[in-house]
């Protein structure tokens, strides 16, 4: 069983909103019993969910060994079914059984939030099934999380439209708070326009070596690199030499399911319709290192399509790593040559390579409910560093990332025009959330945001990269630390912002 590379962002965004109505005020929680437990979906996966639930609530070695033997994969991140059974011991041992708070079905997956029994604790559980059999999980996610999550997203930090001078003012010192009280490690950076009002950072790259962030420190950022490739993308079909409705069979002959490349086009990979497999479900991928994406293609898009493809949004990683495919083929450039001549070149980022912030966790198999202090990822191998590839990766600087935006905003990467068809939202994600061609699409008080979420719960990274597209807004939340804990702030900005853009100043432009 694969460990999946889990969208944080995107995953809370889908469940938050249910939680937030969910959860009853003070007063009626005092005034009557506390609600009935959720119950899991009944889908096969569902029941799946449910019996895994039941094995850590009786915690008996014997029959969570067995469950294990039964119903997971057999590979996750390394460990042996024996650790994988340890892992859920543990989790026994730490929350006396789990009650689930919210659960639903995702597409292909099942979400759950559940508490522990003494309600201190939260957990974040996605669940993959296998395809072809439904009585086993391809894939398990656990993210520890922070309790306050389960009352919604934060509340906004003050009401009403401010200037520039008072959002800053308020912003410096709700991030100071945070990392005061551990909740941050990174880089937090606001700007309207060309006018950064926020540059402010906090906590370590490195610990161990006692090496503090700097604002020269680059972050890893996961899945926000897709928004590189949907400009990529965007440039050859301005130059003409790709069309939104080209298909997989006319650009990447060559593409390994013949059959299904006949039916995708590039609207439908950009769109997160298309259905590819995602590769890291894959036992195959990641086994060797890939000279191209064409290369990669090989050891995961072979497989069938997912179920909802040409139906509805579908995440996937494999998206984007065909985009990448597609983008070298037709530009006859390698995916990380082609961004530094034409997306990053002319952005202007200066792309330091050196001095990546070391991500810290509370990773799962130590410490599955987060009760202990953080570990960095060098215990797992990781180094904070990541190659850039078409669904994500890379590490980069929050003045970097500002300048994308701004090359974004004002023309210099593709024609305004196409900026703002590929940042419109197409395609629903259920709720007021869109996802547009590469980018994330939400109304916030009558604005458009617009942008991409990355983070990764194998190496403790959470980065977010939102603009407030017609008011010219940016704010980068870059953290070393598990997710949410960069979320937790770009939320509240991204809330006071929104609520003054096109009030206080006039758009920058």
């Amino acid at each position: 069983m694969k460990l999946h590379i889990l969208p944080i962002a995107l995953a809370l965004a889908t469940v938050l909103p249910v939680l937030a109505t969910a959860q009853p005020s003070p007063a009626q929680a005092g005034s009557r019993s506390a609600p009935p437990p959720e119950t899991v979906p009944a889908t096969p996966l569902g029941r799946l969910g449910q019996q895994l639930l039941d094995v850590i609530e009786n915690g008996d070695s014997t029959t969570i060994s067995r469950f294990v033997d039964q119903h997971l994969g057999r590979d996750v991140r390394g460990r042996t079914p024996a650790q994988m059974a340890a892992l859920l011991v543990k989790l026994h041992r730490q929350s006396n059984g789990l009650r689930v708070e919210r659960a639903m079905m995702a597409q292909s997956a099942l979400r759950m939030m559940a508490k522990s029994r003494d309600g201190k604790h939260v957990l974040g559980m996605e669940l993959e099934p296998e395809v072809g059999d439904s009585t086993r999980i391809a894939s398990i996610t656990m993210v520890a999380m922070d309790p306050a999550m389960m009352g919604g997203p934060p509340k906004p930090w003050a009401e009403g439209p401010l200037d520039d001078a008072r959002i800053a003012e308020i912003v410096r010192a709700k991030v100071k708070e945070a990392a005061d009280s551990d909740r941050f490690s990174g880089v937090v950076l606001v700007a309207h326009g060309d006018d950064v009002l926020v540059h402010d950072v906090y906590g370590f790259a490195d610990r161990e070596k006692n090496r503090p962030n700097t604002k020269e420190t680059p972050f890893a950022t996961y899945s926000m690199g897709k928004m590189f490739t949907s400009v990529a993308i965007a440039q050859l079909v301005s130059q003409g030499k790709l069309s939104w409705d080209d298909t997989l069979a006319k650009v990447l002959p060559t593409y390994p399911n013949a059959d299904a490349a006949k039916r995708i086009t590039i609207r439908n990979l950009l769109t997160h319709t298309a259905g590819v497999p995602d590769p890291f479900l894959s036992k195959k991928y990641g086994k060797r290192t890939y000279a191209s994406h064409l290369e990669m293609l090989a050891d995961f898009a072979d497989a069938p399509l997912n179920a909802n493809a040409g139906k509805s949004f579908d995440y996937s990683n494999g998206n984007f790593a065909t985009l990448a495919a597609v983008v070298e083929r037709v530009s006859g450039l390698p995916y990380v040559e082609y961004l530094k001549k034409y997306v990053w070149g002319p952005a202007g980022m200066r792309l330091p390579e050196e001095g990546a912030a070391i991500g810290y966790a509370r990773f799962t198999e130590y410490d599955p409910l987060g009760v202990e202090p953080r570990r960095p990822e060098t215990v797992r191998g990781g180094t904070g560093k990541s190659k850039a590839l078409g669904f994500g990766g890379g590490a980069y600087t929050a003045d970097d990332l500002l300048r994308f935006a701004r090359a974004l905003q004002t023309g210099k990467l593709v024609p305004k025009a196409v900026a703002d068809s590929i940042t419109k939202g197409e395609v629903s994600m259920g709720g007021p959330m869109k996802y547009a061609l590469g980018f994330f699409d939400r109304p916030m008080n009558g604005r458009r945001v617009v942008g991409h979420s990355g983070s990764n719960p194998d190496t403790g990274h959470d980065a977010d990269l939102q603009m407030v597209w017609d008011d010219q807004w940016t704010v980068i939340a870059l953290a070393n630390y598990d997710a949410p804990a960069g979320m937790m702030l770009e939320m509240p900005i991204l809330e006071l912002v929104t609520k003054s853009a096109g009030r206080s100043d006039t758009a920058k432009k």
